[in-house]
C-alpha cells in the first residue's frame, strides 16, 4: 500500500500530522508509519458541516512487525459562509465531548460504549479530529430514506437512556462542565445566518403555501406565517431552558446518519452515536423529540410515548439508580418535559427533516454552500417538501402539535 493523497485532500493530512495522531492516540512515542491510504469517509451528501475521510494506516510500535489500523478523520472548515461555525465552538464542543465527557461516561457505564474512541484533535491549521472507524469494527448506517423501524429505535432509545442517565452524573460531579455545553447547534449566533435565514426559515414559508391547498389543513397556514415573521425569535424560545426540567447532556443532532449500528443476521444489537458538536445541556426531552420528528418511521412517530415508556424510560431509571443519582424523574415528568419541548421538534420538522427526507440521488450534492444559495435552497426545498414520506409526516405532525398547544403557546412566547 502507497501512501496516496490526492490533490483533493487537505495537505495538512500528512505523514507527519498522522504520526503525531498515532503516537498520542496509542500512547506510544516510537511509532513510525510505513504507509498510509486517504479515501473518502462518507457518501457524497452525508455531511454538511465536515469533510470526512477514511485513513488506512500500516505502521510499527514497540516491538517487531507491522500494525493496520483504520481511522476517521473529520475536517471542518471555518472559512467563507462556514466562519459562524466557528463562533458557535463546534470543534471545542466536540473535542470536550470525546476528551472530558466520554471518558466519564464510559467509566460510568463500564462496558458499555457510546461513541468511539477519539485519538486526536487539534484546532489548526484546520478544525480536526481522528476517531475510531466504527465500519472496521462491523457498524454501518441505517437506511435515511426510510427512517428506523422498531427494533432499531429500541436499540438507539436503549443507548440513549443510558447516556443521558450517566451524562447527568458527570453534571452534578463536574458542573463546570455545563459552560461547556452551554448552547447546541440553535443559538443566538446561529438563527440569523444565511443557512438559518435562507434555508430553514423558508422551510416555514414553502409549508405555508403547501398546506393553503390541503382540505383540512388550512388554517395551519397563518400560523405557520406567524412562525416565519418571528423565525429568530421562535427558535430561540424553543431551546429556553425550564428551571423545573431534568439536566442532561444531549448528543444535540441524534438523527439516523449519527448513529452507526452493529448487525447480527440482518438485525440491529448495538448502536453508537457520532458527532458531539452540537452537544448540549438541557431536558432529554430535546434529544428525544429531534430523534422521533427527524428518524423514526411514521407508525414509529405515532406511538412515540409508548416508545419511551417501553424502550427509554427503565433503562434511564434502572441506570440512574446503579450509578447512584438520588434525584431520578417519573415518566410523568419526562413526559411533561417532551410536551413541553414540542415546539423544538416543529421547528425541525421544517429544518432537519426535508433534508433527511430527500431521496438518494437527490441528496448526493448537498453541502453546506448549497443551503445559502438561494437558488439551490429553493431547489431542495422543493424536493425534500414534495416527498411522500414528508407530506406524511407534515400531516400528521401538525394536528399532533395543535392538540399540544404548540402553535399557540409558540405565539404567547414571542409576544
Amino acid at each position: 500500500m502507497e501512501t496516496a493523497i490526492a490533490s483533493n485532500y487537505p495537505p495538512y493530512l500528512d505523514k507527519d500530522f498522522f504520526t503525531i495522531c498515532l503516537r498520542e492516540g496509542l500512547n506510544n512515542p516510537n511509532i513510525e508509519i510505513e504507509n498510509f491510504k486517504i479515501t473518502m469517509g462518507t457518501n457524497p451528501g452525508d455531511n454538511y458541516t465536515s469533510f470526512m475521510y477514511r485513513i488506512y494506516f500500516k505502521y510499527k510500535g514497540t516491538g517487531n512487525g507491522s500494525k493496520d489500523l483504520q481511522l476517521m478523520v473529520k475536517s471542518m472548515p471555518t472559512d467563507g459562509d462556514r466562519a459562524f461555525l466557528a463562533e458557535i465552538n463546534l470543534h471545542r464542543k466536540e473535542k470536550s465531548a470525546y476528551f472530558d465527557l466520554l471518558p466519564q461516561v464510559h467509566q460510568l457505564l463500564r462496558h458499555c460504549w457510546i461513541a468511539p474512541r477519539c485519538y486526536y484533535a487539534v484546532e489548526t491549521p484546520v478544525q480536526t479530529i481522528v476517531f475510531q472507524d466504527l465500519k472496521a469494527e462491523g457498524y454501518s448506517l441505517a437506511d435515511r430514506v426510510q427512517g428506523l423501524n422498531e427494533i432499531h429505535c429500541k436499540i438507539v432509545l436503549n443507548k440513549l437512556a443510558k447516556f443521558h442517565a450517566a451524562s447527568m452524573h458527570v453534571l452534578q460531579k463536574t458542573p463546570n462542565l455545563q459552560e461547556k455545553f452551554k448552547e447546541g447547534f440553535c443559538c443566538r449566533a446561529s438563527v440569523n445566518t444565511e443557512v438559518f435565514q435562507i434555508y430553514f426559515r423558508k422551510n416555514i414559508k414553502k409549508a405555508a403555501e403547501m398546506v393553503a391547498e390541503m382540505p383540512g389543513f388550512e388554517h395551519f397556514g397563518p400560523q405557520l406565517m406567524v412562525l416565519f415573521n418571528n423565525f429568530s425569535a421562535v427558535v430561540l424560545s424553543s431551546i429556553a431552558l425550564c428551571v423545573e426540567d431534568t439536566r442532561t447532556v444531549n448528543h444535540g443532532d441524534v438523527w439516523v446518519n449519527n448513529i452507526m449500528f452493529r448487525y447480527d443476521n440482518g438485525a440491529p444489537n448495538d448502536a453508537l452515536f457520532v458527532d458531539f458538536q452540537a452537544s448540549f445541556v438541557n431536558s432529554p426531552a430535546f434529544d428525544l423529540n429531534y430523534f422521533f420528528i427527524t428518524s423514526a418511521q411514521l407508525p414509529i412517530l405515532k406511538r412515540k410515548e409508548e416508545f419511551i415508556e417501553k424502550y427509554y424510560f427503565p433503562i434511564f431509571e434502572d441506570t440512574l439508580k446503579k450509578i447512584g443519582v438520588k434525584s431520578v424523574p417519573d415518566i410523568k415528568q419526562i413526559f411533561c418535559e417532551m410536551r413541553r419541548h414540542e415546539l423544538f421538534s416543529l421547528i425541525n420538522l421544517f429544518g432537519a427533516f426535508p433534508l433527511i427526507s430527500l431521496e438518494w440521488e437527490e441528496s448526493k450534492s448537498n453541502s453546506y454552500a448549497q443551503f445559502v444559495d438561494e437558488s439551490i435552497a429553493s431547489i431542495k426545498r422543493n424536493v425534500g417538501m414534495s416527498s411522500k414520506r414528508y407530506i406524511e409526516t407534515l400531516q400528521y405532525a401538525l394536528k399532533y402539535y395543535e392538540k399540544l398547544n404548540v402553535f399557540e403557546n409558540a405565539i404567547k412566547a414571542i409576544k
